[in-house]
């Protein structure tokens, strides 16, 4: 019944347009609008020219005594004329032969000669002359068809343009637009532009008009088959504004009826009447949706009231499959003392039957959005609060009211919730493979419970649709999130919770501690249920037991890769086995890990993965690994072997130095070996690194394979061992080929390859970090090792051999062969350099989880910036915020907004959004952009940062959310009662002049009337008046100007102090005043009592109204 009304209403609205315009059409101010345009002279190319360069704002031009005789008007004193040119013909005698008026033949003489006559001629000629706009004029009005700009103010209007704003899907600002246009839908960018500086009318009209563009002719919305003009859809447009804000109570008529019949072809308006079903139907939707954002307003604004909260409540059965959705809003006591009140009534023989009624007699506001039954039912809602009509059970966020949930209970529920989504989305034809949804259910209940690797199916189709950001991946997100936190809190410190029992083992014991893994109570040594009195007693004992029984989390190892990524690891076997996988791509990414805990085992583990590595056994047995005594200094000696792979095969020569070590070793004769005969060292430094390990084999260092075991790299005796070794090899002839024949590395942000040339020498080429060559060359003569000619290099360039690490030698030569094919920008460049500084590759990285390549073409300036926060983004630890918080993240991300201003952890999802919205509207957040602001005060300093308030008088942490509301609107009707004021103005006390503000363009002749005694401009839009308005510039007067006279041309009077009122009201009984007093009423008023109709009515709510409602 309640949308027939509106739907009977927004026809009456359209019919009375309709006859609006054509009335106007048939008026008599439309005859004598066109009797008065058609005395303006219309002006050759070249004067149209001369105006437009001397006065480009000019309207209507006309002569002196032309505005005198015509228009009774007359120019105003000291305004200097626009010079165009006039016609000026002037007469001359001349003679000329006489034309017979017949035969207009020339008439001759009796000698056949032509008669001359004298005869006056007019010959063209110019002249200079004055004339003058209708802005250097005073006098009689100009009459139009409507009024250029509408005035007024929109009552609570702060909160009806919010409820505007959160209807609108797509972002508005305010902007200087030139050309007059009040406002503009931008096609490709999906915004909406308002023209700074209007009445609260015209920004409330102008974004109505803006809005319904985008509904009807967005190139995403717009009907193809319809082939529709520009002045069709200017109709369109202008007719949903008109119908909406008469609706609201908000007269346009002045100016729509002007608008409509500028853009109608005729008297009949044909384009209006075309378009009438169009216009009812989406002014009704659209409507709707405002109506449904103003309802939140009157619950969020009543919610801040004494505490209060509003929030979601869904009613259903356990299984979820029948629901009713409800917005409340109560104290969360209220709200969960009326809930009890319901679950003991459900113990009984007379449960409640309509909560909503019960919750409306216990004084909590219920808005009824859907339910099971309807057409396009609320499903994917999370609510605050939830009901379960069949165990009579309470829930808030998800846990158990007043206990704690049994895991089964939270798989139970999960499993719902991820059959409700898989259902909604009827991903992989569900619907029709599902017969039994109940079944399903507890299946699935199972999975959670048991192996949970069989739900990873239904994850990786919930990922599917966030990839591909359908309508559902919000809550898909959420449902993963919600999944992976089941598992977590599982896998790590719930295993064991108190339950309560109630006298279910032993009289007056009523609670028990339940191993949430196994379903099963912890029983004593003698195999009875361990029960407690009182939950604190449990919860005591749980404490100590989990003190006896977890292992403080240790990090037994850390790893970190070239491009800064850096993990630590608590779980010995998720260490282990990120070695297994990534070790053998150490080369190219730059892989590294350290082990910090002194299980022996694990030790073990990872040295054999080191050798294995090498295609070598390791031949230390665990006894090596065990924690030895802590020793004094440490030493290194050197033994010899004739069999480096099996030592005790053969010659074994321990305790040397390193001469003594060279010396044995070129004694042993190449003929008896048992294998490659090399040196070792013997660490003895009390690790458990202590013992033999490989440092030379066949005249090669093995330092490669040595500083892959972080002990020895960070070892002064190692690094020293290697260093004697290789100046003893060198002494003795030098270090044999390794048989490397090629190699790359990367060298801080440095490229250097190496090859090996036809001679035996090494070709070696070096680049930058743009893959430019630096310098190229030969080492050796044959004789050189390919680790002799890398350590040449190095130091022949002043690079540090601990900043190297290896690369794939193919990737550097296809790097650097794109390189000399492609030229990149200087901004590109630059941004290559900054990401290799910070340690990424950028030939081929990961940016927004989809590997690139940043150097294989050349980027645009729009594309690198993108990129760079894009790699910024990369770079925001998911795992340290909230589901919530992570939302307001990603919404930042998808506007391109610098989220990293409110990725902070101490910020509240709700404090993000205020943050976030600040940044998309362009405002300057850092004023607000602080923990200690609440979500609340974080809105009330963003909305007066918006009107163009000074909010420095009320941007403080100890001041409330409501005081703050106050501030706002005592300086927002102070700056009314500037624009209000005329004949109060008083002149300055010192100089006796009347001074006048220019709050919207400088100081500049035409922008203001007369001759002020006083000019003065500002350099930049200074505060005036104490900082109530802000000002360009002032003129000031020896007497007062009129009301017109500051309304024509923007000019605010001074004032000593604002006039401040009370903060308006909301109430109900205030309006119920303001009623008796005559006041118009308010636009939340109103909505209130519509609030309680479709809280009465069964109206059928779509899933856009849910999503506005939850934002």
């Amino acid at each position: 019944m309640a949308e027939n009304r509106q739907q009977q209403e927004i026809k009456e609205i359209t019919d009375k347009l309709e006859q609006g315009v054509k009335e106007l059409f048939e008026s008599e101010k439309y005859k004598v609008f066109l009797h008065t345009m058609s005395k303006f002279h219309n002006y050759s190319l070249n004067n149209t020219m001369l105006i437009a360069m001397q006065m480009p704002e000019a309207t209507l031009v006309a002569g002196y005594e032309a505005w005198k005789k015509n228009h009774e008007r007359h120019v105003v004193k000291g305004e200097k004329g626009i010079r165009i040119f006039a016609p000026a013909p002037y007469k001359v005698k001349v003679e000329q032969d006489k034309i017979d008026p017949v035969t207009n033949k020339p008439v001759l003489d009796e000698n056949n000669n032509p008669v001359k006559e004298v005869v006056e001629v007019k010959k063209p000629a110019f002249k200079l002359v004055s004339v003058f706009d209708v802005s250097q004029t005073e006098g009689k009005e100009i009459p139009s068809l409507g009024v250029d700009e509408l005035l007024g103010d929109v009552e609570d209007y702060v909160h009806f343009f919010d409820a505007l704003e959160r209807s609108c899907p797509v972002p508005i600002g305010f902007e200087e637009i030139e050309g007059g246009a009040k406002g503009y839908y931008h096609q490709t960018e999906c915004r909406i532009a308002l023209n700074e500086g209007m009445s609260e009318v015209q920004n409330v009209k102008t974004l109505i008009h803006e809005m319904a563009h985008q509904k009807l002719h967005a190139v995403e919305n717009i009907d193809k088959d319809l082939k529709l003009s520009r002045s069709a859809k200017e109709v369109e447009a202008e007719s949903i504004a008109y119908v909406i804000c008469q609706h609201y109570g908000i007269d346009t008529s002045e100016y729509s009826f002007a608008y409509l019949a500028g853009w109608s072809d005729g008297k009949d308006t044909p384009e209006l009447k075309a378009s009438l079903d169009r216009i009812r139907k989406a002014s009704n939707e659209m409507i709707n949706e405002i109506d449904s954002h103003i309802a939140e307003i009157n619950l969020e604004l009543q919610s801040e009231q004494d505490n209060h909260i509003t929030c979601y409540l869904k009613i259903s059965n356990s299984m979820g499959s029948e629901y009713a959705v409800d917005r409340i809003a109560g104290t969360p006591e209220q709200i969960e003392a009326a809930l009890r009140e319901v679950k003991e009534a459900g113990k009984t023989d007379t449960p409640i039957e309509n909560i909503e009624a019960f919750l409306e007699s216990k004084g909590i506001p219920v808005l009824a959005l859907g339910s099971s039954s309807d057409d396009e039912p609320i499903r994917l809602v999370h609510p605050e609060y939830e009901y379960d009509v069949d165990t009579n059970e309470i829930y808030r966020d998800g846990a158990a009211l007043g206990r704690e949930m049994t895991r089964e209970e939270k798989a139970l529920r999960l499993a719902i919730s991820m059959d409700t989504m898989a259902y909604e989305s009827d991903l992989y034809d569900y619907r029709d493979r599902v017969e039994d949804r109940e079944e399903f259910v507890l299946g699935l209940q199972q999975d959670l419970l048991g192996d949970k690797e069989t739900v990873f199916g239904m994850v990786e189709w919930f990922q599917e649709l966030v990839d591909e950001e359908t309508n559902e991946a919000e809550d898909a997100q959420k449902i993963i999130d919600e999944l992976y936190a089941f598992m977590d809190d599982f896998e790590e410190a719930e295993r064991y919770s108190v339950t309560e029992t109630s006298d279910a083992f032993m009289p007056g014991e009523d609670f028990a501690i339940r191993d949430n893994e196994t379903g099963e109570y912890v029983y004593n040594e003698d195999g009875a249920v361990i029960t407690f009195p009182t939950k604190d007693e449990a919860d005591r004992y749980l404490a100590g037991m989990q003190e006896d029984v977890a292992e403080k989390a240790e990090i037994v190892g850390v790893v970190s890769y070239a491009s800064g990524e850096y993990f630590e690891y608590t779980d010995k076997e998720a260490y282990l086995r990120c070695i297994q996988n990534e070790i053998e791509y150490a080369p190219t990414s730059g892989f590294r890990f350290e082990t910090r805990s002194d299980d022996p085992e694990l030790r073990k583990a990872v040295d054999d993965e080191v050798y294995n590595l090498y295609g070598m056994d390791n031949p230390h047995d665990l006894a090596y690994y065990q924690p030895k005594e802590e020793q004094t200094p440490g030493r290194i000696t050197f033994y010899v072997a004739e069999c480096m792979e099996f030592p005790e095969h053969g010659e074994l020569h321990e305790g040397l130095t390193i001469k003594e070590a060279f010396d044995i070793y070129e004694k042993i004769p190449s003929d008896r070996m048992n294998g490659i005969k090399g040196i070792g060292f013997e660490l003895d430094d009390g690790s458990i690194y202590d013992g033999k390990f490989d440092l030379m084999r066949g005249r090669v260092v093995q330092d490669e394979m040595i500083n892959y075991i972080t002990h020895y790299r960070n070892s002064p005796l190692v690094q020293d061992a290697i260093r004697q070794c290789r100046e003893e090899l060198n002494a003795r002839g030098g270090e044999i080929s390794d048989g490397i024949e090629a190699g790359a590395y990367v060298i801080g942000d440095k490229y250097l390859s190496m090859q090996v040339a036809t001679d035996g020498s090494w070709d070696y080429t070096l680049y930058d970090s743009d893959y430019k060559l630096i310098d190229g060359g030969q080492v050796g003569d044959g004789n050189m090792s390919f680790a002799d000619a890398r350590n040449e290099i190095l130091q022949s360039f002043g690079m540090m051999e601990e900043n190297l690490r290896s690369m794939n030698p193919e990737v550097l030569a296809e790097r650097t062969s794109v390189q000399e094919s492609i030229e990149v920008p200087d901004y590109q460049k630059e941004f290559l350099a900054e990401m290799s500084a910070m340690g990424i590759d950028v030939d081929s990285t990961y940016v927004g989880g989809k590997k690139v390549s940043l150097t294989d073409h050349v980027m645009t300036a729009d594309e690198v910036k993108d990129t760079k926060r894009q790699i910024e983004y990369d770079g925001i630890p998911k795992m340290l915020y909230t589901p919530d918080q992570w939302k307001e993240i990603e919404s930042g991300m998808k506007h391109k907004l610098d989220v990293k201003v409110y990725a902070n952890p101490d910020y509240t999802a709700s404090q993000m959004k205020e943050i976030r919205l600040g940044l998309d509207k362009g405002v300057d957040v850092s004023v607000f952009a602080n923990p200690e602001f609440s979500d609340k005060q974080m809105r009330e300093i963003r909305r007066g940062i918006e009107a163009g308030l000074d909010v420095s008088s009320y941007a403080h942490p100890d001041m409330s959310a409501g005081d703050m509301r106050k501030a706002f609107f005592a300086l927002k009707d102070g700056t009314n009662a500037l624009e209000n004021q005329s004949k109060s103005v008083e002149p300055d006390k010192d100089s006796g002049l009347y001074r006048y503000y220019s709050t919207q363009r400088p100081v500049t002749p035409g922008t203001f009337p007369g001759k002020p005694t006083n000019i003065q401009n500002f350099d930049t839009r200074e505060s005036v008046c104490g900082g109530q308005m802000q000002a360009w510039g002032y003129v000031e007067y020896k007497k007062p100007l009129t009301e017109k006279q500051m309304s024509d041309y923007e000019l605010k009077p001074a004032v000593r102090e604002a006039v401040t009122e009370e903060q308006p009201s909301f109430s109900v009984s205030e309006k119920l005043v303001e009623k008796e007093n005559g006041k118009k009423k308010s636009v939340m008023e109103n909505l209130r009592k519509k609030q309680a109709q479709i809280a009465q009515a069964d109206v059928k709510k779509t899933k856009s109204h849910d999503k506005g409602a939850r934002e």
